[in-house]
């Protein structure tokens, strides 16, 4: 089933949902590589959600979660997928709930043992998918964020929604309707926020552990970032990189650098803004962000990435100046 609804989630949906948390037993939780604030304050509500309900229950992420998002995670801390100690887990457990992301791709390493499991798949999601191969599927493209699908889920089902849980849904919030500056941010958005701030979270301290816990390798690498900021077509284009050597003289090699875009798209007549980041494998990550009507989610699609109309990415084989080539080419023609 994938969902569809005008605001509010539908029974049918919710009371399938009860019968199979209901049913199991044994969860695993995961999440898609690069795991953002969505993917992972929507992990955790569900694990705390779980745990309540007596469920043995474990998650997991691809590479360790920022720092900065540990503060709301307490005992459900996602753990870091290692094949050779989880994919047991995975194939064994009886109910799986896939978080943020309905492409197998995107599972990265845990994918081989997602797609041979045996367990219920349940995928929670906001991003389109045109052929989602689970067995229950609750993705609704036009939610602000996973995050609010999950709390539509414990609403529906007469769940208390308790401060941890708030806080941890109020960081998927934030970060993936970009502090509500996106387009799918809409009025259901702030009620759910509302409520939240009613159960008690502290906006202020939660913007504080999110967005002002920079380190001071961040900022150098920042500042060598924005100096090489480029416009074209008209200025409505801007780009800026990362090359491994800016990374080695700032020693900023395990620094989430997927902010440092926000400035650059905040540049007078940018329509489009676009890292570029070398890998330290050769590979080259792509990060969009647009202003408006501009999807680069299509175009990040073209080159097998993804993500949301306003805010999508890639990885590249292809080096970095190949992979700024072929991007940029393909970028001038969004204005043709």
């Amino acid at each position: 089933m994938i969902l569809g609804r005008q605001g509010k989630m539908q029974k049918e949906v919710i009371r399938q949902f009860h019968q199979v948390i209901a049913k199991y037993g044994k969860f695993v939780l995961a999440t898609h590589l690069n795991a953002d604030g969505d993917a992972v304050g929507s992990e955790v509500t569900m694990c705390r959600f779980l745990k309540s309900k007596g469920k043995d229950v474990r998650l997991f992420t691809r590479e360790p979660i920022q720092e900065s998002y540990r503060f709301f995670c307490g005992d459900c801390v996602p753990e870091v997928f290692d094949p050779a100690h989880h994919d047991s887990l995975i194939e064994e457990c009886e109910a799986l709930i896939l978080i943020d992301n309905s492409t197998p791709a995107r599972f990265a390493v845990m994918k081989d043992a997602l797609l041979r499991s045996k367990a219920f798949k349940i995928c929670i999601d906001h991003h389109p998918e045109k052929n989602p191969l689970w067995d229950f599927n609750i993705i609704d493209e036009n939610a602000c964020a996973t995050a609010e699908l999950v709390y539509e889920l414990l609403i529906g089902m007469n769940e208390q929604i308790t401060l941890e849980m708030a806080q941890a849904l109020y960081v998927a919030i934030i970060t993936d309707t970009g502090n509500f500056r996106f387009s799918k941010t809409n009025a259901r958005t702030h009620e759910i926020t509302a409520e939240l701030v009613r159960i008690g979270i502290n906006p202020q301290r939660i913007h504080q552990e999110i967005y002002e816990r920079s380190s001071l390798e961040y900022v150098k690498l920042m500042g060598s970032a924005l100096e090489s900021a480029t416009r074209i077509d008209d200025g409505k284009i801007a780009y800026i990189t990362i090359t491994r050597d800016m990374i080695n003289r700032h020693n900023a090699h395990h620094i989430d650098t997927s902010d440092i875009i926000n400035p650059v798209l905040a540049i007078d007549n940018v329509k489009i803004a676009v890292l570029f980041k070398e890998l330290a494998d050769g590979r080259s990550k792509v990060s969009l962000r647009s202003k408006g009507e501009v999807d680069v989610n299509l175009l990040a699609s073209e080159f097998g990435g993804g993500g949301h109309k306003n805010a999508s990415g890639i990885v590249m084989k292809e080096k970095l100046d190949k992979t700024m080539e072929i991007v940029l080419a393909r970028l001038k023609r969004v204005f043709i």
